[in-house]
This record gives structure tokens, C-alpha cells and sequence, in this order.
């Protein structure tokens, strides 16, 4: 997965995917669900639209949303 500003992150899952960009932050949440509820806030007051909280909606919501770019690594 690739973000807008052009961070990569690489993980096996959805979840994987979140926890890399949870840790990737100044003085990240505890909980990937915090990191998830901050995230989809800052999308919501940026964009107006609401993100799903589940792990792979959350993603293809940010892609959607143009703040993400998900594609399968070939193994």
C-alpha cells in the first residue's frame, strides 16, 4: 500500500497493514482501533465522507477516498 504522500507500507493483512502505518506515527494510539477512530475522524472532517472502522473496509475506504493506493505484492 502506498499513501498519498508517498509512504509504503507492506504487510501480509489488512490488520499488518494499519499496525505499520499505527507505528509509523509520532506517539501512535495504543490500539489499533484508536489509530483507526483518529484516522477516519481527520478523513471525515478532510473529505466529508465517513470510514468504515473494520480493517479492510477501513483500507478500501482510503483508497476510495484517494488517500491510498492498495495493490497485491506478487510473491
Amino acid at each position: 500500500m502506498t499513501t498519498n504522500d508517498g509512504e509504503t507500507f507492506i504487510g501480509p493483512d489488512a490488520e499488518a497493514l494499519i499496525a505499520r502505518m499505527r507505528d509509523a506515527v509520532w506517539d501512535p494510539p495504543a490500539t489499533l482501533e484508536e489509530y483507526i477512530a483518529q484516522v477516519a475522524d481527520r478523513v471525515e472532517q478532510m473529505t466529508g465522507r465517513a470510514l468504515r472502522m473494520d480493517p479492510e473496509n477501513f483500507l478500501a475506504d482510503l483508497q476510495a477516498v484517494g488517500l491510498a493506493r492498495i495493490r497485491p505484492v506478487d510473491a
